[in-house]
């Protein structure tokens, strides 16, 4: 997996020492030399960071649609990482180039209106094809079927095999993690005392 970072630094952040995407762009450094190993992760996962010209932005489409091809041959996923799509019209340009595109969205961070605006954007923007991803979804008690449907999918399993102890014992040993917590001393635990 490459996953291609074209989002543009914020306001302040000093520019990448490292060549990038931009500098390839420039004619600087050839497309071969930007892969790069991500830290902590295997050797099968590699990043294109922005480069030392990032300040200059995207300059060639064409450019970059043929290296998005010679890297899709190299690899088995390209992933773009993209600046936000109400906030950067340089995105706009990005998207029918890209073609298929993951709108990721914060749970209680974005409000439906702004959803709404982004995707009448995709559609004006013709995508090939559009994802939603929801991230930092709130569980909370009596959450209907949001609960059971999240859990299977992190744990990959049942809900009824995922919740094993009866709901009141759950509670129970979350009331005493949240006690030993707040008090560390007085936490409630099966620990015989020491004669003295």
């Amino acid at each position: 997996m490459l996953l291609v970072r074209v989002e543009p630094p914020g306001p302040g952040a000093l520019a990448s020492g490292e060549p990038g995407l931009t500098d390839w762009l420039a004619g600087e450094v050839s497309r071969e030399s930007l892969a790069r190993p991500v830290p902590g992760t295997s050797e099968r996962v590699a990043q294109v960071s922005m480069g030392r010209l990032a300040a200059q932005g995207i300059q060639r489409l064409d450019l970059l649609n043929q290296g998005l091809e010679a890297w899709g041959r190299d690899h088995d996923f390209v992933l773009c990482d993209l600046p936000s799509l109400l906030l950067h019209a340089d995105v706009e340009l990005l998207i029918p180039t890209l073609g298929q595109v993951f709108l990721v969205v914060e749970a209680e961070a974005v409000n439906r209106g702004e959803v709404a605006r982004a995707r009448r954007l995709l559609e004006k923007l013709d995508a090939t094809a559009v994802g939603l991803l929801v991230t930092q979804v709130p569980i909370f008690k009596g959450s209907g079927y949001m609960e059971p449907l999240i859990a299977e999918t992190l744990t990959r399993l049942h809900f009824p095999r995922f919740l094993t102890q009866p709901r009141w014992q759950l509670h129970w040993q979350v009331l005493r993690t949240q006690l030993a917590r707040w008090h560390p001393r007085r936490a409630l635990s099966r620990r015989p005392r020491k004669n003295p």
